[in-house]
């Protein structure tokens, strides 16, 4: 009789023991892809905010810009540099070089004059052009 209980009782357990460390194991596995999402996100932010970083302090470089504009720009860059900080700091990301490397930018440079800027000196230097001909 005794043996009879101790067999079912190795059955019970091996019936019990092998889902909770299937159910264990995976849990430990959607722990890490939540973990690695995470950074992937950090590190997807800092690249964007270093993008619109770079564009505001190009932005503030244009000559021919006005004094509020340039401000407006590098306070722009400034929160941007500041988010920048912020992400790094609430985040793992040490030796992630992804973040730290520069990289050629993939766009097209910013030209000097945008086309709105451009007909607005025609029309302050030479008026609007006239539509009776």
């Amino acid at each position: 009789m005794l043996c009879v209980v101790q067999a079912s009782l190795v059955s019970v357990r091996a019936s019990i023991r092998e889902p909770f460390e299937i159910v264990q194991k995976r849990t430990v596995e959607v722990q890490n892809l939540q973990a690695a999402g995470e950074i992937l996100r950090a590190v997807v932010r800092v690249r964007e905010l270093s993008e619109k970083l770079e564009r505001h302090l190009a932005q503030g470089e244009v000559h021919g810009s006005s004094d509020s504009t340039v401000m407006r720009e590098l306070a722009q860059a400034a929160m941007h540099l500041r988010e920048i900080k912020e992400v790094i700091g609430s985040s793992d990301l040490g030796g992630i070089d992804e973040v730290r490397r520069p990289r050629p930018c993939p766009v097209a440079p910013v030209p000097a004059a945008p086309p709105a800027a451009d007909g607005a000196r025609r029309v302050d230097s030479g008026g609007l052009p006239s539509r009776m001909a």
